[in-house]
């Protein structure tokens, strides 16, 4: 039940929202221009009246839904079938749920459609231990663009029926490294399946190869200080939820709603709460999905969700100070500077937040195209100013105080023969240094633009989601095919690249003790001469693996594993 519901509901406004404005912007449009007579104009108009309540989270939607649903059998109603299913997967009723994809499958005849639903409907049976129905559901699933998905989710069937072998003979024929994918979009299949009949890929690009483990001859041997658990860590979701530090306290969380104050020093806990929604006696908690990454700014640790809550706790004792209803998903980590506190939500929005009390100061919207990748640029912030990317492939300066637009610069323009090569984020957190800004985005450009007025001083072709560090005269970053590069800061120019750890999912890196460090996939992490490229060390740490970002804590360096597990690593 709580996969499915972490399926569900970890994406909150991402199904309601992302599927429904996202497949709807799709799949309407190509209704809209494929089929122009009155009933479809009348159920489109109707169709956006409910996905904007949906939005604005006014009352009685889920009637509204359950009409338009009953009343439009076509793929409108089978749009709202979906965000039915989503409604009641939220209240546990996973019947209800299944029963709203039935009815969805009856209102269209789109084939990309009726697969989205079925490949709905398989994980809700997967959930309902009906291992058997799922893969007679995956059965129906038409179509070489959705061959990956019903692999992944055929594997998943037949591992609950004990089958292992079945199941990696499953996995094995989804071509593309499923960690990849979830690196770029909504966990799970959600953006995938809602995306693959629609021409994101082309030919061989499906086709991504992790590199093997490099080779090295350790010139040093990396030491665990300590480690700690800390809940049940991200699992196999993406979110980049990593620690903070603060003085002699390190404070970490997990996904389902666990935050961890521990010291510095030795690990030892100080103090731990849950903020996951308790349910009652006899039920088990609804998981807060926090994600982002945690900030700790003076008496508070902030930390957003990605059911659209912004907490700060209490330093001391890790209590409640405020909690605050934001615009939508709160994928970024916050950013505290002159009494605000910014978070850029998945919906485009950048709001700051009273410090002292969490009311909301101001909302500014970014825009955001109809189809993006998982993730949201942090603010950086500089003489008053947030710096902000954007989905829609843009960098904006806003004032923080008032929330007035200061200006806005495009670095990346969406462009391609598919979706994916269309993909025009900028997810990665600008950085500035003596009034320049540096930007990066996926698919299109390092850039390196002037603070006050946004106007373009030089730009490279380079792309990323990763975090990127400016470093004296040097830029270092991760690409998107895990490239670790150094240029120059002035121009952009290569210094070097280390391509041998290509398709390995790298984390952000991160400078510690004068050397370049990230970590991988698979629970290694790999020290690299930040003036060669070369590597120095490697050192397998933990099983489950990494994403998250690095953070240097005085003469430590933490990171958290997938699994929750937290490590303070010394040299």
């Amino acid at each position: 039940m709580e996969a499915v519901k972490r399926f569900f509901a970890e994406n909150g406004k991402a199904l309601v929202v992302g599927v429904v404005l996202g497949i709807g912007a799709l799949v309407g449009w190509r209704y809209w221009n494929g089929h122009q007579d009155d009933s479809m104009r009348e159920a489109s108009l109707a169709y956006q009246n409910v996905t904007s309540a949906v939005k604005a989270d006014q009352p009685q939607t889920l009637e509204a839904v359950e009409k338009f649903a009953a009343d439009n059998k076509n793929t409108y109603g089978a749009l709202a079938a979906l965000e039915l299913a989503q409604q009641f997967v939220d209240k546990n009723e996973l019947d209800k749920a299944a029963t709203q994809l039935q009815n969805g499958l009856s209102s269209t005849k789109d084939e990309n459609m009726q697969a989205l639903i079925n490949l709905r409907l398989a994980r809700i049976q997967i959930q309902q231990k009906q291992a058997d129905a799922a893969l007679k559901t995956l059965d129906s699933v038409k179509g070489e663009g959705w061959v990956a998905m019903v692999a992944d989710l055929r594997g998943e069937a037949l591992l609950s029926k004990g089958d292992k072998q079945g199941a990696r003979d499953a996995w094995s024929k989804a071509k593309r490294d499923p960690m990849q994918l979830r690196k770029l979009f909504v966990p799970g299949l959600l953006s995938l399946t809602l995306l693959s009949g629609c021409s994101l890929f082309s030919g061989e690009e499906d086709v991504v190869k992790m590199s093997p483990l490099p080779t090295v001859e350790n010139q040093f041997t990396p030491q665990k200080a300590w480690s700690t658990s800390v809940g049940d860590g991200i699992g196999d979701f993406y979110s980049n939820l990593h620690p903070a530090w603060q003085g002699s306290t390190i404070y970490a969380a997990d996904r389902r709603g666990t935050v961890k104050a521990v010291n510095a020093d030795d690990g030892k806990e100080e103090w731990k709460v849950d903020l996951s929604e308790k349910t009652g006696f006899f039920s088990s908690n609804i998981p807060a999905l926090l994600s982002g990454g945690l900030t700790v700014d003076g008496g508070h640790v902030y930390v957003g969700s990605e059911k659209a809550k912004v907490f700060a706790l209490n330093t001391s004792d890790g209590s409640i100070a405020w909690q605050t209803k934001v615009a939508g998903e709160a994928l970024s980590r916050p950013v505290v500077s002159d009494g605000v506190v910014l978070i850029h939500t998945s919906n485009g929005m950048l709001q700051a937040l009273n410090e002292a009390d969490g009311a909301v100061k101001w909302s500014v919207n970014l825009d955001m195209p109809a189809l993006s990748l998982r993730g949201e640029s942090a603010p950086a912030t500089a003489f008053g100013a947030a710096i902000v990317g954007g989905d829609n492939g843009r960098v904006s300066a806003v004032l923080m105080q008032q929330g007035q637009l200061i200006w806005q610069q495009r670095i990346s323009q969406a462009t391609g023969a598919t979706e994916i090569d269309r993909l025009s984020d900028v997810d990665t957190t600008p950085v500035i240094v003596n009034g320049v800004v540096y930007a990066l985005a996926y698919n299109g450009n390092l850039t390196a633009l002037d603070l006050r007025s946004g106007q373009i001083m030089w730009k490279r072709e380079m792309g990323s989601v990763n975090d990127f560090i400016v470093d004296g005269n040097r830029i270092y970053l991760v690409d998107q095919n895990d490239r670790v590069v150094a240029l120059n800061v002035d121009g952009g120019v290569t210094l070097w690249t280390q391509s041998d750890l290509l398709h390995r999912n790298l984390t952000a890196p991160v400078l510690y003790n004068g050397y370049l460090v990230v970590g991988d996939s698979e629970g290694y992490m790999h020290w690299i001469n930040n003036d060669d490229g070369r590597f120095v060390a490697q050192q397998k740490v933990d099983s489950s693996g990494f994403q998250t970002t690095p953070v240097v804590a005085s003469d430590k360096l933490l990171i958290q594993a997938k699994d929750g597990t937290l490590y303070a690593i010394k040299r």
